[in-house]
């Protein structure tokens, strides 16, 4: 039997640059286009890069996860709101030496997660997510990490 493995999530800088890269990319791909619709159109992967920002690198929302914790019977999620959520790894989730990648899915909606122990991008305790990721890759060995 193990024990439980509690693992918060808080807000980081880096982790929601990285979430908002994508959007930011799109916006600058759109604003070169240099037509008038074009760059008002821009206007709206830019703003999506910026919630992206907020939410995950400086205040979470109402459903953003506070907490992961990993038992015998399963994962549950924490929400901001105070949610406990039961919650399956789904296989498109990645295992890296210093990085998570998760999508977790539930009965109500589907995480997408960055969890980093990285200088700059740290949001979470080292100690905890080397015990999750360790049991993770222990436990769904069959998944392409």
């Amino acid at each position: 039997m193990s024990s439980p493995i509690e693992l918060p999530v808080r807000p980081a800088p880096g982790i929601g640059a990285l979430q908002a890269l994508p959007w930011v990319l799109l916006a600058l791909a759109l604003g070169l286009a240099a037509h008038p619709l074009t760059l008002v159109a821009a206007l709206l992967p830019l703003g999506a890069g910026v919630a992206a920002f907020w939410r995950h690198g400086v205040k979470p929302g109402g459903h953003s996860i506070t907490e992961i914790c990993q038992s015998p019977e399963g994962l549950t999620l924490h929400t901001h709101n105070g949610q406990c959520l039961s919650a399956a790894l789904h296989p498109v989730s990645r295992v890296g030496a210093g990085w998570l990648w998760l999508r977790l899915d539930t009965s109500v909606r589907q995480y997408s997660l960055v969890l980093s122990d990285r200088p700059g991008f740290r949001n979470t305790e080292a100690g905890a997510l080397r015990r999750f990721r360790t049991r993770l890759r222990l436990t769904h060995t069959g998944q392409q990490q």
